[in-house]
C-alpha cells in the first residue's frame, strides 16, 4: 500500500498540500509539544470523513480510497485549518513488453498501403480479428 506522510510541527502541517494515488495511508505524525486533531471538512466544520487526536510524538493515520480534494484542520487550534490532501486516481504507467520472439504483438494480419495509397482488400479472416 502506497504511504505518505505529514508532520505537525509549530502549529502547521508539512507539505500543506499532500498529492497523493487512491489508495494510500497518510499518516500524521506530531512534532508539537501541544495535543492536535486531523479532522476532516471545510470552515472548521467536521464532516466525518475522518477524526483523529494526535498527542505529542504519536501519529494518526487514514486510508483515502476515493479521489478528491479532502480539507482537514486541528480542531483545537483555530489557527490551523484550510489543509487539503488531494487523492488522484494513479498515474498511468506504460509496461515495457517485448515482441515474441520471431513475431510482432499485432493480432491477425496488417498490411501496408500500396504505392498508390490504396490498402489491398481484406479477407473475411482478416476482418474476424478485428476488435468489436
Amino acid at each position: 500500500m502506497p504511504a505518505a506522510s505529514v508532520s505537525y510541527q509549530n502549529f502547521t502541517a508539512s507539505p500543506a498540500i499532500p498529492q497523493i494515488a487512491i489508495g494510500t495511508r497518510v499518516t500524521w505524525t506530531n512534532r508539537d509539544a501541544a495535543t492536535h486533531t486531523v479532522t476532516s471538512g471545510a470552515n472548521r466544520q467536521g464532516d466525518g470523513t475522518f477524526n483523529g487526536t494526535v498527542g505529542p510524538g504519536a501519529t494518526f493515520s487514514f486510508v483515502f480510497g476515493a479521489a478528491g480534494t479532502f480539507e482537514y484542520f486541528c480542531s483545537i487550534h483555530s489557527t490551523m485549518s484550510g489543509f487539503r490532501v488531494v487523492a488522484r486516481c494513479a498515474p498511468y504507467r506504460r509496461r515495457s513488453i517485448g515482441a515474441p520472439k520471431g513475431g510482432s504483438l499485432l493480432r491477425g494480419s496488417a498490411s501496408a498501403p500500396a504505392r498508390d495509397g490504396r490498402r489491398p482488400s481484406r479477407t473475411g479472416a482478416d476482418r474476424a480479428n478485428d476488435p468489436a
